[in-house]
């Protein structure tokens, strides 16, 4: 069933998304010993349709800038109804959320879904 979320836009109810986030320190205070989150810090979000897509981009994203406090945050989001508005939605945290704070940690996340489950039959090469 398609809703109306809250803040705009529609989507199914139980729509599953990723959001991909993560945190630079403003020019202006890379010389400050002492940082304000709130003034001195700029906060990106980037949304994908599935979970290895933003793991991906959060790899990239780890890799190839200066973040502020050396994390890059994947969560997952359903469509659920707002509790404050009748026949509103919103997107809310589902509490799936990886920390990407390797260099490495996307071929890991890879390694862990793509090896044989214990339960599978393996093959045996002879």
């Amino acid at each position: 069933m398609k809703v109306r979320i809250y803040g705009g836009g529609r989507e199914e109810l139980g729509a599953i998304r990723y959001e991909v986030e993560w945190i630079t320190v403003k020019p202006a205070a890379n010389h400050k010993e002492c940082l304000d989150p709130d003034v001195d810090t700029d906060t990106y979000v980037e949304y994908f349709p599935d979970k290895d897509a933003a793991m991906k981009r959060g790899q990239e994203v780890y890799d190839t800038t200066q973040l502020c406090w050396g994390v890059v945050m994947v969560r997952k989001e359903i469509v659920d109804w707002f509790v404050e508005e009748d026949r509103i939605a919103e997107w809310r945290d589902a509490g799936d959320e990886d920390e990407i704070s390797a260099t490495n940690h996307y071929t890991d996340y890879l390694a862990a879904h793509t090896s044989p489950s214990p339960h599978s039959p393996s093959r045996k090469s002879n």
